[in-house]
Protein backbone atom coordinates (compact mmCIF):
# COMPACT_ATOMS: atom_id res chain seq x y z
CA UNK A 1 0.00 0.00 0.00
CA UNK A 2 1.38 3.10 -0.78
CA UNK A 3 -1.17 5.96 1.15
CA UNK A 4 0.16 8.89 3.03
CA UNK A 5 -1.49 9.52 6.56
CA UNK A 6 -1.50 12.67 8.27
CA UNK A 7 -2.11 12.05 10.98
CA UNK A 8 -5.53 14.01 11.68
CA UNK A 9 -3.93 17.15 9.97
CA UNK A 10 -5.56 18.78 6.87
CA UNK A 11 -3.18 21.72 6.36
CA UNK A 12 0.55 21.92 5.58
CA UNK A 13 1.85 24.08 8.23
CA UNK A 14 0.73 25.97 11.08
CA UNK A 15 0.25 29.31 9.10
CA UNK A 16 -3.36 28.02 8.54
CA UNK A 17 -4.70 27.77 12.13
CA UNK A 18 -3.33 31.53 12.70
CA UNK A 19 -6.41 33.07 11.00
CA UNK A 20 -8.52 31.13 13.76
CA UNK A 21 -6.52 32.82 16.40
CA UNK A 22 -6.46 35.89 15.93
CA UNK A 23 -10.33 36.07 15.20
CA UNK A 24 -10.50 34.77 18.78
CA UNK A 25 -8.30 37.46 20.33
CA UNK A 26 -9.93 39.96 18.94
CA UNK A 27 -13.30 39.10 20.42
CA UNK A 28 -14.32 42.44 21.23
CA UNK A 29 -16.90 43.54 24.29
CA UNK A 30 -20.81 43.61 23.44
CA UNK A 31 -21.91 47.23 23.85
CA UNK A 32 -24.55 46.87 26.07
CA UNK A 33 -26.23 44.40 28.58
CA UNK A 34 -28.39 42.23 28.07
CA UNK A 35 -31.29 41.98 30.72
CA UNK A 36 -32.48 38.67 31.66
CA UNK A 37 -34.78 39.64 34.35
CA UNK A 38 -36.18 43.05 35.71
CA UNK A 39 -37.53 41.57 39.02
CA UNK A 40 -34.97 39.48 41.46
CA UNK A 41 -36.35 36.21 43.04
CA UNK A 42 -36.91 32.64 42.62
CA UNK A 43 -39.57 30.57 40.60
CA UNK A 44 -40.75 28.23 43.06
CA UNK A 45 -43.11 25.92 40.57
CA UNK A 46 -45.91 27.11 38.15
CA UNK A 47 -48.74 25.00 38.03
CA UNK A 48 -51.84 25.63 34.98
CA UNK A 49 -54.77 24.46 36.77
CA UNK A 50 -57.01 25.83 33.97
CA UNK A 51 -56.30 23.34 31.51
CA UNK A 52 -57.76 20.83 30.64
CA UNK A 53 -55.73 17.32 29.79
CA UNK A 54 -57.66 14.68 27.53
Amino acid sequence: MRTFHTGGVAGDDITQGLPRIQELFEARNPKGQATISEIDGVVAEINDLLTMHV
